[in-house]
């Protein structure tokens, strides 16, 4: 499995997160909240463009009902996921307060192939 080759414009979400690139064979990348969310919060509104609805899950994909996946085609791509996470999806911050200079996670379920 290779990559993902982004087809959006860099940086996506400057306002709100950095992205470190790492290797990109052994997926590495990750990413850093540039802003505080309090317990609850929106950390980042998704919509429609740029998520799109696909036939297929794929790693890249997040699962939206039992047989829906969408693509976020963006930055929040690079979200890692953690058993501990600091995001509830790539868009909602959990109980915890998401600081500035943290580094971004989601649970494992909430994206899922």
């Amino acid at each position: 499995m290779s990559p993902l080759k982004p087809s959006w414009k860099q940086p996506s979400h400057p306002e709100i997160q950095q992205v470190i690139a790492g290797n990109a064979d052994d997926f590495t990348t990750k990413s850093l909240s540039k802003v505080s969310v309090p317990p609850f919060g929106l950390f980042a509104k998704l919509g429609f463009p740029p998520c799109e609805l696909v036939a297929e899950a794929t790693y890249a994909t997040v699962q939206m009902d039992k047989d829906k996946h969408l693509t976020l085609n963006s930055d929040l791509l690079y979200i890692n996921h953690s058993c501990e996470p600091s995001l509830v999806g790539p868009s909602l911050c959990d109980e915890k307060v998401a600081v500035l200079g943290s580094l971004l996670s989601e649970w494992f379920f909430s994206i899922s192939i």
